[in-house]
């Protein structure tokens, strides 16, 4: 029991650590995940989108109203504030998730038919509606210091 409390609390800090030392990016309007102008470091829009989506560091959030849909992969990490789904890609189709998927309160995320999301790990207060595809879990990225 010790060992498991252990663990989860290495976890726990290790994903800490990735997301005080991130860069956040907001979803600016509804669209493609995997659309880098669909991005930007501020949440009004008046900021960078970002030049990939490599960074292990890096948070991306989709802000409540917008739709994200297709394929999408990145090195860091998903949130999903109220009100916003992810949709996956069609069939065949893998998105990753380098560290963490947050799905918070009255955010879905829509796993369609043949679709596989890989992910470190993930923290669940919304909805995954899964309609065929599946998770697939992969051992999370270390935050580069």
């Amino acid at each position: 029991m010790k060992n498991i409390f252990r663990s989860v609390l290495v976890i726990a800090l290790l994903f800490s650590c990735c997301i005080a030392f991130g860069k956040e990016y907001y979803s600016v309007r509804s669209g493609e995940a995997s659309d880098m102008l669909n991005w930007n470091s501020s949440r009004d829009g008046k900021g960078a989108s970002p030049a990939t989506f490599n960074d292990v560091n890096d948070i991306f959030i989709i802000q409540g109203g917008h739709v994200l849909t297709g394929a999408f992969s990145c090195m860091g990490s998903l949130l999903l504030e109220r009100n916003t789904v992810y949709t996956s890609g069609k069939q065949n189709s893998l998105s990753s998730i380098g560290t963490i998927l947050t799905i918070n309160e009255g955010a879905q995320v829509h796993l369609l038919n043949g679709s596989i999301l890989t992910v470190g790990f993930v923290l669940i207060q919304g909805e995954i509606a899964n309609k065929g595809g599946e998770i697939r879990f992969h051992p999370a990225v270390a935050a580069k210091h």
